[in-house]
């Protein structure tokens, strides 16, 4: 084997291996900060530490994608954002006060905000210029998001502590990854200015951001409130979130590996619509079901959901954005349509579980899905989305 195919395979498998190392750090903070959280705060003081850090997200990954795309590779500024991430989050711990857990979570997200964005973004352009599938490779991502909790979660009900330990080791391995996987340049000129405006114009791409920033805030408000009510009112173990998530991501698995015949065959309206209708129902099961076999089955197609809408917007951006505005375009979409969501999500989440409850809050995720649903389905707004050229 001679030494240039020796360092493809090193750098798709490094390029695999980040892919999941860094989903993974992102289930190390969204599966289990509530759960240390709600030890030492009220339910509404939780929901506004869960919003200070989707707060930062909505301006810092737009800073992050303005320096990639600027920086000689993207993967330098990569793996910045990792190692940062690993800093704050062992600050985490020091202190449960309410001012000190603000200020520390508003840290660790201006480093993690970017995660998703920037490693799509690398993943999606090496793959495309090389002709690697992109499925097999994200597929790693999902995999370890689900595998991660599942195993942690039976340590973490007697020591929640365990996660900022392991959280550091991925974060390491995180960051060799990303040392030895394909570089990928920045293609912006450091002295072009950036013009965001014109992205405002795009009416494709907006019509995917509202239905990606729905989806957001309906996941983000599960993720902050389901797992106490599992435990709490229904009277679970900790052990069942762990293993909700785990069968959440099992969805994703046929997804990916089925990526790029997926949006060869069918248009991004037709997949957006999808991943409204699969949300609808999973979230009324949720609302309504106990037993923990139903909840499990709700949540194969939680993980899916989102996910549809979400590289639906990915793969738009990647064959229709100039590409020297891609990272930067790729983070707004994660910034506006996540972050944004997502502070909501905190902050009003958990006014709507202390009025209406957690199943109220279900149901209301159901009425804003329903909403995508019809939205897409109007000839006038759906129509530019329609045809498969745009997937």
């Amino acid at each position: 084997m001679n030494t240039s195919r020796l360092r493809s395979i090193v750098g798709i498998a490094a390029l695999t291996a980040a892919n999941g190392l860094i989903y993974g750090l992102n289930a190390l903070y969204y599966c289990f900060i509530q759960l240390y959280l709600s030890k030492f705060h009220t339910p509404a003081s939780v929901g506004v530490l869960l919003s200070v850090g989707p707060l930062i997200a909505i301006f810092a990954p737009l800073f992050w994608g303005i320096l990639a795309d600027r920086a000689k590779y993207k993967n330098t500024i990569m793996l910045i954002t990792v190692l940062g991430s690993a800093i704050c989050y062992l600050l985490l711990p020091i202190d449960n006060s309410f001012v000190w857990l603000f200020l520390t979570m508003f840290l660790l997200m201006f480093f993690m905000s970017p995660f998703g964005g920037m490693i799509d973004t690398i993943t999606l352009e090496y793959t495309s210029i090389s002709g690697v599938a992109y499925g097999p490779i994200r597929l790693s991502g999902t995999l370890v998001f689900g595998i991660i909790p599942m195993i942690l979660t039976p340590f973490t009900e007697k020591n929640i502590y365990i996660v900022f330990y392991v959280y550091s080791a991925v974060a390491l391995l995180a960051a060799l990854s990303i040392i030895l996987m394909p570089k990928v340049s920045g293609h912006a000129k450091k002295s072009e200015p950036v013009d965001i405006k014109s992205i405002f114009c795009c009416f494709p791409l907006m019509l995917l951001f509202v239905a990606m920033a729905v989806s957001q805030f309906t996941w983000a408000y599960y993720l902050n409130f389901y797992p106490t009510f599992l435990t709490t009112e229904l009277k679970m173990p900790q052990s069942v979130w762990g293993v909700c998530v785990f069968v959440s991501v099992l969805g994703e698995i046929p997804f990916f590996m089925l990526f790029n015949r997926i949006y060869k065959r069918f248009s991004l309206r037709t997949l957006v619509i999808t991943g409204a209708l699969l949300a609808v129902m999973r979230y009324l099961s949720l609302a309504l079901l106990e037993n923990q076999i139903a909840i499990f089955a709700a949540a194969l197609v939680t993980g899916l959901s989102p996910t549809l809408i979400t590289y639906s917007a990915s793969m738009y951006i990647t064959r229709h954005i100039d590409r020297r505005m891609i990272a930067t375009v790729q983070t707004l979409l994660y910034s506006m349509t996540s972050g944004i969501p997502k502070v909501l999500a905190g902050f009003c989440g958990g006014l709507i579980t202390e009025s209406i409850g957690v199943r109220g809050g279900m149901l209301l995720a159901v009425a804003f899905n329903a909403a995508a649903v019809v939205l897409f389905t109007i000839p006038k707004f759906g129509r530019q989305l329609s045809s498969r050229e745009h997937s």
